[in-house]
């Protein structure tokens, strides 16, 4: 229920503390977009951001 915590953390010291959703989903291998913004949204701070790709900042 708590992978994708480790998987924070190790694209959090690999690549740092912001990330997308897209990127997420490439480094976590997740297919669903839905899926890895729920994860996001409960594990990670938003960024406000006026872009088409949203940021969250990763707070481990």
């Amino acid at each position: 229920m708590d992978a994708h915590l480790g998987a924070l953390r190790d694209y959090q010291l690999l690549l740092g503390k912001e990330i997308t959703n897209a990127e997420f989903r490439n480094f976590a291998q997740i297919n669903s977009v839905k899926v890895t913004r729920r994860l996001l949204k409960e594990s990670c701070i938003p960024n406000d951001s006026n872009t088409n790709a949203k940021k969250y900042t990763i707070n481990l």
